[in-house]
C-alpha cells in the first residue's frame, strides 16, 4: 500500500500521530488511566482562560510552556500523559485543548475503545455509569470509555457526545423543543 503526501504538513502530522500512538502503547494496561488523565488536563486547560492562553501563547517559548505544564501536573500523572501534554504545546493543532482531545481519542482507539463525553447535572452512580457504557458499547459495536462531566447548566437529564454524534436528553433541550413547537 502506498500513500502520497498531498500537503506539506502530511508528513509532520503523520509523525505526530505516530508519537501519540507510541506514548499510548508505552503505558500498556494503564490505557484507561491515560485517557482519563488527558481528559482531566483538557478540562483543566479549557476551564481556565489564563492557563489556556498561557499554554497557547506562541510568543512564549515551548520550554517555558513545558515548565508551566511540569509545575502543574508533573509527578501527578503518568509519564506518558506529561509527554503528550508537552507534545501538544508544539504540535500541529491550533490550541492545546484541541490537541489533547485528539490525543485522547487516539489513546482510546489504540485500546479498541471509543470515547464519550457525558454531561450530567450530578454525578452518576457506578451502576448508572456501567449501564450507560454498556448501552453505548452495544450501540457503537465497541467498548466506550466514558468521561463524565458534572455540569450544573444541564439541570437534569443527560447529554452524550461520541465522535460527531450528540444524544441530548437534557431537560433544557426538551424545553427548547417544546418552545419551538409552541411557537410554530
Amino acid at each position: 500500500m502506498s500513500r502520497r503526501w498531498t500537503k506539506t504538513r502530511d508528513l509532520a502530522d503523520a509523525l505526530e500521530e505516530l508519537g501519540v500512538i507510541s506514548a499510548v502503547r508505552s503505558v500498556g494496561l494503564q490505557g484507561a488511566t491515560l485517557v482519563d488523565e488527558l481528559f482531566a488536563v483538557r478540562q483543566l486547560v479549557n476551564g481556565d482562560g489564563a492557563l489556556r492562553d498561557a499554554l497557547s501563547d506562541r510568543v512564549r517559548s515551548v520550554a517555558d510552556r513545558a515548565d508551566l505544564v511540569e509545575s502543574l501536573i508533573g509527578g501527578k500523572v503518568l509519564p506518558a500523559t506529561l509527554q503528550l501534554v508537552r507534545q501538544a504545546l508544539s504540535g500541529s493543532y491550533r490550541n492545546v485543548g484541541l490537541a489533547l482531545e485528539s490525543y485522547e481519542t487516539t489513546a482510546a482507539d489504540v485500546h479498541g475503545e471509543g470515547v464519550a463525553t457525558v454531561r450530567v447535572a450530578r454525578a452518576l452512580s457506578d451502576g448508572d455509569e456501567q449501564r450507560l457504557a454498556a448501552a453505548l458499547s452495544r450501540q457503537y459495536s465497541r467498548p466506550v470509555h466514558l468521561n463524565v462531566v458534572v455540569d450544573p447548566e444541564v439541570v437534569g437529564g443527560i447529554r452524550v457526545e461520541i465522535g460527531d454524534d450528540i444524544i441530548d436528553g437534557t431537560i433544557s433541550s426538551r424545553l427548547d423543543d417544546a418552545r419551538r413547537k409552541i411557537a410554530g
